[in-house]
């Protein structure tokens, strides 16, 4: 089964080691993360093979420890963009401390008010 995996995660996908998508018809599917596994981006393809269904998702965990397969998509790489672009991605460890690079202003969108003249 293809499941798209999806940005959001389950309340126990930290603790449980599942990552979550939806699959073709749009069911809710938790996705093991085997040790060995290439970890998949939001918007990247995973095939699992589905071991579990409950009434409102399903479970794919992987039997033998086997490794996922990922397939990277558009998607995956556009997410990535906006995550590098964003302050979530920290900066590289080649940038020294106190450069003009470290010391970027970080957006919080707020409108600015123009002072009065």
């Amino acid at each position: 089964m293809n499941v798209l995996i999806s940005p959001t995660e389950g309340k126990k996908d930290a603790a449980t080691h599942r990552l979550t998508g939806r699959a073709e018809d749009n069911r809710l599917v938790h996705v093991e993360l085997s040790e060995g596994s290439e970890t998949p981006r939001p918007g990247d393809i995973v095939t699992a093979v589905v071991t579990q269904a409950a009434p409102f998702y399903l479970l794919a965990d992987s039997p033998g420890g086997a490794p996922l397969r990922v397939r990277r998509t558009r998607a995956g790489d556009a997410w990535d963009r906006t995550q590098s672009e964003s302050c979530v991605v920290p900066a590289p460890a080649s940038v020294a401390a106190g450069s003009p690079a470290a010391q970027r202003a970080v957006s919080l969108g707020l409108p600015a008010i123009p002072p009065r003249a």
